[in-house]
């Protein structure tokens, strides 16, 4: 296995590719994104999701952390909106 997992939205494919298997790839994107040909292998995917509920408390926290998004002030309702849409 790799020494460590390696987030795949910073590495060039040439990178994974010489990874020997089995390969532990991190990444933000959702399924529908990734590259579906090592499926056909046998290889697999898991994801991983956090509970909604505590990503837009995160999301809360941090924005009313950093001015630059200008909702310091932003109550829970109003952020609660602002994450869904």
């Amino acid at each position: 296995m790799s020494v460590s997992p390696k987030n795949l939205d910073l590495l060039p494919v040439e990178m994974v590719a010489q990874q020997t298997p089995p390969r532990i790839i991190l990444s933000h994107l959702g399924p529908s994104w990734l590259p579906t040909d090592h499926l056909q292998n046998g290889d697999k995917i898991i994801l991983i999701a956090r509970n909604p509920l505590h990503t837009m408390v995160a999301n809360n926290y941090h924005v009313k952390k950093h001015e630059i998004f200008d909702r310091t002030e932003m109550e829970w309702g109003a952020s609660f909106k602002f994450w869904i849409d």
